[in-house]
């Protein structure tokens, strides 16, 4: 069961850290009580947050109705030393959270957004499932020339066995100009995640006592986006931000659409 649990964490993280970084992570949330859970924790929780709740946009313009788009991007979260000695003892520094994504157009200037992932491993699962609301609001100021300007809601949820779980309320606002082929775009985030714990933790002063653990952690972020969209040819958009946060994150990524 621990073997599969490790590889279970080793998919969680996509692979970016070997074998031996996966079972050091494992080994190391299990070896908190849960007195000490909550301080270590904390980071992690952040830094994932960070993670599923970023890379939600590449422009702030919607899609006409029944425009649509689909592609994958990859969210990396850099994990700088000292954060946490989870992160430290298991020698993280990064993790990448891929996602296949698409949008379609609604009327009213809405855009409706799922993505998500899923593996099986034997008898273990990871799964990832976001959706998310996005609104245009330039029609209320109908000057020819303004950048879009939107807001968007998004939920997200994610599961990996029976020790981690997690659910994601994020909000952000956005701003884009589109100059050709080429359309910069910034945003702000709010990121709001709850992580559930399910282990068992044992004593070293009495190692034949198993202590259940299960504790919810929650933690409240921040980001502040810039990325660049590129689209080289007709329906084709190729993109990168960079989030800036308590943790900072990379995302780039593909999509193919009609707007």
């Amino acid at each position: 069961m621990k073997t599969i649990s490790i590889a279970v964490l080793g998919i969680i993280f996509l692979f970016a850290v070997s074998t031996a970084s996966a079972d050091g992570f494992y080994d190391e949330i299990q070896a908190y009580a849960e007195a000490e859970l909550e301080v270590q924790a904390k980071p992690l929780v952040e830094a994932f947050g960070t993670g599923v709740c970023g890379g939600l946009y590449h422009t702030a313009k919607t899609h006409k109705p029944l425009g649509f788009d689909v592609g994958l991007r990859t969210m990396i979260v850099l994990i700088p030393s000292g954060k946490s000695d989870i992160f430290d003892d298991a020698d993280l520094s990064l993790f990448p959270i891929p996602v296949l994504q698409g949008s379609v157009g609604l009327p009213m200037d809405f855009e409706v957004m799922l993505r998500g992932f899923g593996v099986k491993f034997e008898e273990e699962s990871i799964s990832l499932f976001g959706i998310g609301l996005k609104k245009n609001f330039n029609h209320l100021i109908p000057v020819p020339g303004l950048p879009d300007v939107s807001a968007m809601i998004a939920y997200h949820t994610f599961k990996a066995s029976d020790m981690l779980s997690s659910s994601h309320i994020s909000f952000d606002i956005m701003v884009s100009k589109k100059f050709i082929f080429i359309t910069p775009y910034a945003g702000l985030g709010f990121d709001n995640t709850k992580m559930s714990f399910e282990y068992v933790y044992v004593d070293p002063n009495f190692p034949s006592v198993d202590v259940p653990i299960a504790q919810d952690i929650k933690a409240s972020t921040t980001r502040f986006t810039l990325g660049l969209n590129l689209s080289p040819m007709p329906f084709v958009n190729i993109f990168a931000d960079y989030n800036v946060g308590k943790f900072s994150e990379i995302t780039a990524g593909l999509a193919i659409g009609i707007r």
